[in-house]
This record gives structure tokens, sequence and C-alpha cells, in this order.
């Protein structure tokens, strides 16, 4: 029989979330960490390290966006998001990460920011 196994890396996180894509894993915690592993020959992972195609541990892929709501993940795409903004990195093949008509087959391994307008008109709260 399976049995859980602690991941030392990151044993002590409190998390918020997960998300799983084909073969690749997401999470973030309550203090807006962002942890990505798996694979990444799309850049689905969001690291700088754009030339390493296999993370098999947890990789620390950010923490500079606060007030995080949700995460998901596709087949070699991820999204990351709070009330007002969303991250999004990975393949763009069929428009997936949210650029408008930007569309290629060719994958960008970068990040990508969306900023969502809502009702409050305030402009100084940036997350």
């Amino acid at each position: 029989t399976a049995s859980p196994i602690r991941i030392p890396k990151i044993s002590n996180v409190q998390f918020a979330g997960m998300a799983c894509g084909h073969s690749h894993c997401l999470a973030w915690t309550v203090d807006d960490q962002v942890f990505t592993w798996g694979n990444n020959n799309a850049g689905q992972l969001g690291l700088k390290d754009i030339n390493i195609d296999n993370y098999y541990s947890p990789q620390l892929c950010f923490n500079d966006i606060k007030g995080i709501i949700g995460g998901a993940c596709g087949g070699r795409f991820t999204i990351i998001y709070t009330s007002r903004r969303l991250r999004s990195f990975g393949c763009n093949k069929y428009g997936q990460l949210g650029l408008g008509d930007e569309f290629t087959d060719e994958f960008s391994k970068e990040r990508h920011e969306i900023k969502i307008f809502d009702n409050s008109n305030n402009d100084n709260n940036d997350n």
C-alpha cells in the first residue's frame, strides 16, 4: 500500500492551496509564496531558469504577489491569481495565458501579468 511522505524542502510550510496539471504541480502558502515542480518543457513552472525541463522537488517560483486567492494548472500552463491580478506562464498556443491576440506555437517560458480591474476604482491597492 502507498503511504504519504513528507517533502523535506517544504515540510514546515503552511499551504493555502494546490493544483496539478498534466505533469506539473503548483502550491501556494498562506504567506503568498508560490512553489512549482515537475515538467517545465513549456515554461509552465514559471521559474527564472528556463533551461531545465524537469524539477523533481518543489522550487520557490515567486513571492512578490500578495493576497493570492487561487491557482490552476492546465496541460502545459499555470495561472495564479489575486482579486486584482493574474499571473500566467507556459504554453499559449490556444490563448490560454489570457494575452489577447498574442497566440504562438512557441513556448515563451516567460511570466505574464494581467491586471484585473474591479469595481472598487482604487488603484492604490495593486494586489
